[in-house]
């Protein structure tokens, strides 16, 4: 692990305990990584001015002050709704960041993109009817969650199930979902602990054969079972995360909170396998994925492509597997955009041709450079199906 990455952890590990850092900073570097790893804005509150170098120390300020900007808006539109959907006996869950805000020591210091709400099924018609009412604009329909945007600037899904995208494990894990909730006020819910862990951890595994993740999505559920830790049944949890196969990538994940946070539990995980060699990998490719794979050096399509090594068959072929599933995606994921489809279903092909010169015709340099991203040795592709495979994956 480099010395900026250290540095980086060390500031969290202030920040998080309330502590000022008394270090010299003066790398930027070390702010590169705590922007792309959704950090830059959390941490300000923890550097002393006159130990930061100048202009390192307007971008964290610069950030920290749009952080706070954006939670201000992000709160506002969490209690409408809120206030919205209990007025109107609408059963809703706040997913995600939206709830994970309510569990760091300031809500601003985790960050998010969108507003994500799950909902029942069977009022998703009452809430089309609701929401244009109080200025949400209906932005786009998919297969897993219709986008609602408020004021132009704020995001909100809203999902009528768990993840589509979830692995088959998981989702049969969430069959049922509103059985896995508790009463939490009016007509909010939330998960159980055991299933909010297996949620979370069913998240990260989504992004990880998708696009990447970064640190702050692994502090996430270290910081989630620090604080929960003594209510948390551990056999339902281990039988949980044994049926969805992820008990070793949660051992993994405790692990890495441990070396990186300095986080403490009382629950006995396995670190047979973990070793400093294994811990430098996944910090170094954690770390530069960034949050949602964002990272300005990261390649976005290694996860894709990893994901189609995993299996029996290995990095041979996997190009091809992944661009068949771009090229011909499964139709419950078409209906979203191809809306005739839930009527129509036998013109799928007609739909896959329409994508087709959509991606060539309108979207050609984004296809361009997706395709040229493909561009990676299989070697570097099995290297990382084996450190996935050394995660728990």
């Amino acid at each position: 692990m480099n010395d900026e990455l250290k540095q980086v952890f060390e500031i969290v590990n202030a920040t998080l305990n309330h502590e000022i850092y008394q270090k010299k900073v003066e790398n930027i570097i070390v702010y590169k990584y705590a922007r792309e790893n959704g950090f830059s804005g959390m941490v300000f509150v923890s550097l002393m001015h006159s130990m930061v170098e100048p202009t390192i120390y307007h971008e964290f300020q610069r950030d920290h002050y749009q952080y706070k900007q954006r939670d201000i808006l992000q709160k506002m539109v969490i209690e409408e709704i809120n206030q919205l959907f209990n007025a109107h006996k609408i059963n809703h869950l706040f997913l995600k960041g939206a709830f994970l805000k309510t569990i760091y020591p300031e809500s601003y210091m985790r960050s998010m993109g969108d507003i994500d709400v799950l909902v029942d099924e069977n009022q998703m018609h009452l809430i089309h009817q609701l929401l244009p009412k109080f200025g949400y604009l209906l932005h786009s329909k998919g297969p897993s969650h219709d986008v609602f945007v408020k004021d132009k600037s704020i995001d909100i899904e809203i999902h009528p199930d768990i993840d589509t995208h979830f692995d088959g494990l998981s989702r049969i894990q969430f069959a049922n979902i509103w059985e896995k909730q508790e009463h939490y006020k009016d007509y909010e819910y939330r998960f159980y602990s055991e299933y909010q862990i297996l949620y979370l951890l069913s998240h990260l595994v989504k992004h990880l054969k998708s696009s990447g993740i970064g640190l702050r999505q692994v502090l996430d559920v270290g910081l989630y079972f620090k604080k929960y830790e003594l209510t948390i049944n551990q056999v339902t949890l281990n039988n949980l995360l044994m049926e969805s196969n992820l008990l070793r990538f949660f051992h993994t994940v405790l692990w890495l909170n441990v070396q990186w946070f300095g986080f403490q539990y009382d629950y006995k995980y396995n670190k047979t396998e973990m070793t400093e060699e294994l811990l430098d990998e996944i910090t170094a490719f954690m770390s530069i994925s960034g949050v949602h794979g964002k990272g300005n050096e990261f390649n976005r399509a290694l996860p894709a492509l990893t994901k189609h090594a995993l299996g029996s068959k290995g990095s041979k072929g996997s190009k091809m597997r992944y661009l068949l599933t771009v090229g011909f995606p499964k139709l419950s994921e078409m209906q979203g955009t191809k809306p005739y489809l839930k009527k129509y279903p036998i013109l799928l092909p007609y739909a896959w041709v329409s994508r087709w010169f959509y991606l060539v015709f309108r979207k050609g340099n984004r296809t361009k450079n997706k395709l040229k991203n493909m561009n990676i040795d299989n070697i570097i592709i099995e290297k990382q199906a084996l450190l996935y495979k050394k995660m728990g994956l």
